[in-house]
């Protein structure tokens, strides 16, 4: 079991008032990391690609200093969707974070990084509005 969702003063108003139940902020059943392996492994059998293995695989970022040959530490992740997450850790009370996916959002951000554009790494020295297709406007919009 992890614990559920921190409970603030207002949820306190919203479950006295029927808004949400408390149970919401009940401890959430979790797997045991030899629970998590051995289901990983059973899928090994079902692997229709020309890799061996299994199709679920347990990401390095799951073991200590990302080292599969080292035990598995406690992950924590934030998911919006499938493919909109981030995996962490609490280290002295402060949040590490250790992958962050924002797949299928590249429509929403612009095809190279702050960085590339503000000419730090921008080896042809063109502005990245000549370079990408910007309006020349700094709001980053495709034109």
């Amino acid at each position: 079991m992890v614990p559920g969702p921190r409970k603030r003063v207002e949820d306190d108003i919203a479950v006295s008032e029927g808004s949400i139940s408390g149970k919401e902020f009940a401890p959430i059943p979790a797997l045991s990391h030899d629970t998590v392996l051995r289901i990983s492994q059973r899928f090994a059998s079902l692997n229709p690609y020309d890799f061996d293995g299994t199709i679920l695989k347990v990401e390095d970022v799951n073991y200590e200093d990302d080292d599969p040959k080292k035990p598995l530490c406690p992950v924590h992740g934030y998911a919006i969707s499938a493919k909109r997450y981030v995996l962490f850790t609490y280290e002295r009370g402060e949040i590490k974070i250790l992958d962050a996916k924002g797949h299928g959002l590249g429509f929403l951000r612009p095809p190279i990084s702050i960085r590339y554009m503000s000419g730090r790494d921008n080896k042809l020295g063109l502005p990245p509005q000549q370079l990408f297709g910007f309006r020349n406007t700094g709001d980053l919009s495709v034109s």
